[in-house]
């Protein structure tokens, strides 16, 4: 109800002296007459957002914690949310001491806090500033406010049961951070319908998974296929849960399973789209001859199951960062999950938070979202509307993947879309309407979900195929067909929970040849997830060509329908070392670090630096926290990045033969790792 909020400056006009402080309620200029209102203090203030006149560092902060304060998040444009007394000392680079109020701690999605209505129950999930201080405010509840229920405390967060009277004293308490309504959450894979029993006729042309789109051919025919790679997959089980009796397509590939949805007590997949996602993954292929194959059909597997039994439904738990440790300290590198919300599209929420929190403070591990499946073209124009990405996959540090179109004339679903289940009201104008899901590797699938982010941030980052994949089906006795059974060992399915697990796959396949051939031998998540971007083909303008005001794709790579392209790891074997750049080390506020780069020839030159950011607090205007600015000087071209909204820095253009000069600057890194941001750089030459 809030999201009209979003940007609404209460100020008409900008000190160029004063920077503003941004929230996603609001954003004012606090040295303004006109918003003194929003600098009341309460007679026990403690929280405070610190307004600077510089760009946020390492001194600024040092001289902020000498005066007993404690550093909670970065607001932007550069200031600090603080807990503590208000100091009587001037504090260097301290311009103003704005209180932090407490309606400013509700999510953009929920109700507006003037608007009670106190009668009605809902179900709310709170964080807390600190672990240490999740039972504290359990207490506290359980102390002041009767009708408020503790449903689940998963430190630092709590789930809750309450009424917006409560919700307003829970939120002037101190330790509490944001409260949000809790998100249902679902698969990734759309019901388009019922699939034709008899759409599997002739020959195997090598397209039924989806891999033969991203050409891993070309990395298997090296003997590159995800061996010494472990990929973790949180979904609704593996096949009948057992490693004694798994899908022969799994023997030997699974190392654990394990359920984490709350009253869950197996991995067991009764529904069918965990064991397809996995087989998209690694599957062996054993039951087609080795047909069949999961991207990386020679990693291992640990399958962490969200299915809750008592529910029949995936249950996710509120602490996510359970999944990724565990996954961790198993020996995964990678966590991929085709599941997301289909609500408050665009937000930046608690979890999409705990995605880039555990990113931040994991370099070397990369977590995968879908992207989800509600693309839909409401105002009949022709092409599918934009927002339409849902948490966690609007997460700065998730690979977040939405779906392009398999080539597949055969098996699954074969309808005209205008033949599908309700596509009159979301898909009823041309050329969707005509078009069939798989038969053009230039387009998009019509329901993967678009950007942007609430902030403006380009989802989601790739795709790949997710239409008519054929995967492993789950042996379990209640397990469902999914789009459709080819034969008894595996089934059709579509959404971007299909090109999620593929593009999963193939990080694992990047990972091992950077480790083998490149001797890199602990790539960053940064590294390998910059890879697949830079390397994917730009499918613009899409299947559909051009028209006066665009079609399917307006714009080149990145864009907010395809990101920078479909996953492609033939452009990936052209790579050579000197192309991959995994800056560990990082850079601090006001530092550059230089690198040089010779092109022998004409070349075109696609250049991209990306880091794992700081994460955010979830009521802030920009998600960004830690800024890094990058500029390329060479023969006829000095290039300045300007966007300050994207956790990377993109060029792509035509270049002369010459040495180039790349230079990366700590822009304002306000939440670095010991004062530094880390980074990645990839750089691609093509003709």
């Amino acid at each position: 109800m809030l999201k009209s909020l979003l940007g609404l400056l209460l100020s008409v006009s900008v000190h160029a002296e004063t920077p503003l402080i941004r929230l996603q309620y609001l954003s004012f200029d606090p040295s303004l007459t006109e918003n003194t209102h929003l600098m009341t203090e309460s007679a026990n203030q403690k929280l405070w957002i610190l307004n600077l006149s510089e760009p946020v560092n390492e001194g600024i902060k040092k001289q902020i914690k000498l005066q007993g304060l404690e550093i909670l998040d970065f607001i932007p444009d550069q200031a600090l949310l603080v807990r503590g007394e208000k100091s009587m000392t001037t504090l260097r680079s301290v311009i103003q001491w704005v209180p932090f109020q407490a309606s400013w701690k509700w999510s953009t999605g929920m109700r507006s806090p003037s608007d009670t209505r106190d009668n009605e129950a809902r179900i709310v999930l709170i964080r807390t500033f600190k672990n240490s201080e999740t039972l504290k405010v359990k207490q506290k509840i359980e102390q002041q406010l009767d009708r408020t229920i503790i449903l689940h405390r998963s430190s630092p967060f709590l789930v809750i049961r309450s009424y917006d009277r409560d919700l307003f004293k829970i939120s002037e308490m101190d330790e509490v951070a944001f409260l949000q309504d809790l998100p249902d959450f679902e698969m990734a894979m759309i019901d388009l319908g019922q699939a034709d029993p008899n759409a599997r006729a002739g020959q195997i042309t090598g397209f039924e998974t989806g891999t033969k789109v991203m050409n891993m051919d070309s990395m298997w025919s090296q003997g590159f296929s995800g061996s010494g790679q472990v990929v973790a997959m949180g979904d609704t089980g593996l096949d009948r849960g057992s490693l004694d009796s798994i899908h022969p397509d799994f023997t030997n590939a699974v190392i654990a399973g394990q359920n984490f949805a709350p009253f869950g007590r197996s991995w067991e997949d009764p529904m069918g789209h965990g064991t397809h996602v996995a087989g998209s993954i690694l599957s062996r292929g054993t039951q087609s001859s080795g047909a069949f194959k999961g991207s990386a059909y020679n990693a291992k597997l640990i399958a962490h199951s969200l299915w809750s039994p008592m529910l029949n439904n995936l249950m996710v738990p509120t602490k996510l960062s359970d999944l990724f440790s565990s996954a961790m300290k198993q020996g995964a590198s990678f966590h991929t999950n085709s599941w997301g919300s289909p609500k408050n599209f665009g937000a930046y929420d608690s979890f999409a938070r705990q995605v880039d929190e555990f990113s931040f403070q994991n370099l070397d591990f990369l977590i995968l979202f879908a992207a989800g499946n509600s693309g839909v073209d409401k105002d009949r124009d022709g092409r599918i509307d934009s927002d339409s990405i849902g948490t966690p996959a609007t997460a700065k540090n998730a690979l977040s993947v939405g779906a392009s179109e398999n080539y597949e004339f055969q098996g699954g679903i074969q309808r005209k879309v205008s033949e599908l289940r309700g596509a009159a009201d979301i898909w009823g104008a041309e050329p969707i309407f005509s078009s069939k899901i798989s038969d053009n590797t230039k387009g998009l699938a019509m329901f993967s979900s678009r950007g942007p982010t609430d902030d403006g941030r380009i989802k989601p980052d790739l795709v790949a195929p997710g239409t008519n994949i054929l995967s492993t089906r789950s042996f379990h006795a209640k397990s469902q067909d999914l789009w459709g059974r080819y034969g008894d060992n595996y089934v059709w399915s579509g959404g971007t929970s299909m090109s999620t697990p593929l593009v999963a796959g193939a990080a694992a396949v990047v990972r091992e040849v950077m480790q083998n051939k490149f001797d890199i031998k602990n790539p960053s998540a940064s590294l390998i997830k910059a890879t697949l971007m830079v390397t994917s083909t730009d499918l613009f303008p899409g299947q559909y060509g051009t028209r006066a005001q665009g079609q399917e794709l307006l714009t080149l790579r990145p864009n907010n329908d395809q990101g920078f392209g479909r996953v492609n790891l033939s452009t990936f074997n052209n790579l050579g070392s000197a192309s991959l750049i995994d800056e560990k080390n990082g850079v601090a506020t006001g530092e550059t670090k230089s690198y040089q780069i010779v092109l022998e020839k004409d070349s075109k030159l696609s250049l991209l630096v990306l880091w794992n950011d700081a994460p955010a607090n979830e009521n802030a205007a920009k998600a960004l926290v830690n800024d890094l600015s990058v500029s390329i000087q060479g023969p006829g071209l000095d290039f300045k990045s300007t966007d300050s909204v994207n956790n990377f820095r993109f060029f792509e253009n035509n270049a002369k033969q010459g040495t180039y000069q790349i230079q990366v600057t700590g822009r304002q890194v306000a939440m670095g790792l010991n004062g530094k941001q880390p980074y990645a750089i990839v750089i691609q030459q093509t003709k």
